[in-house]
């Protein structure tokens, strides 16, 4: 019987000692990992950073709040144009008290489609004008990891009390 004890402590032991922690993890978790690390260099070495100076023009119309929860919400619906991008239809909701808080968020629409998502809740004022820090970060098509900033100066000219124009033009960099 003691015999026997020590022979199934000593096999144990052995069983125990002889596995390692590299025969439990998977042999190919170390290749997806590597092409995971492969796939972000190649998106980071394809990004290109470049200026970005856009011009727009467009509609501002008061809306009942569908995003905005208690603040007031203006709808903007505008044509704009980059000096890299060419024309771009602009779509924009301001989550506003029309005092102090605006919360921007939106998108530029190229002719194929893609998508170049923004947002702002900085904004100001200085000796050029009032203005708005646009924030991008990311979209569709070939703006999927786009980011990028922008300091975008803007005028607007209300019609009637809920429905008016705007213009704007900023100047930064952004990369896709």
């Amino acid at each position: 019987m003691k015999t026997r004890i020590i022979f199934l402590t000593a096999l144990a032991t052995m069983i125990f000692l002889g596995c390692s922690k590299d025969s439990l993890v998977d042999p190919n978790e170390d290749i997806r990992l590597l092409e995971m690390n492969q796939a972000k260099i190649n998106a980071n070495a394809s990004k290109k950073t470049t200026p970005f100076h856009i011009k727009g023009f467009g509609e501002l119309e008061i809306v009942k709040p569908t995003e905005c929860g208690f603040d007031n919400q203006v709808n903007m619906l505008g044509e704009s144009k980059e000096s890299q991008l060419g024309s771009l239809k602009t779509i924009w909701r301001n989550c506003t008290d029309f005092k102090y808080s605006n919360y921007i968020k939106g998108s530029h629409i190229s002719p194929n489609g893609d998508e170049l998502y923004f947002y702002s809740d900085e904004s100001g004022s200085d000796s050029v004008g009032n203005y708005y820090m646009i924030y991008y970060y990311g979209g569709t098509g070939q703006f999927t990891n786009a980011n990028g900033k922008l300091k975008l100066y803007y005028q607007e000219k209300w019609d009637t009390t809920d429905k008016g124009k705007y213009w704007n033009e900023g100047k930064g960099s952004i990369s896709f």
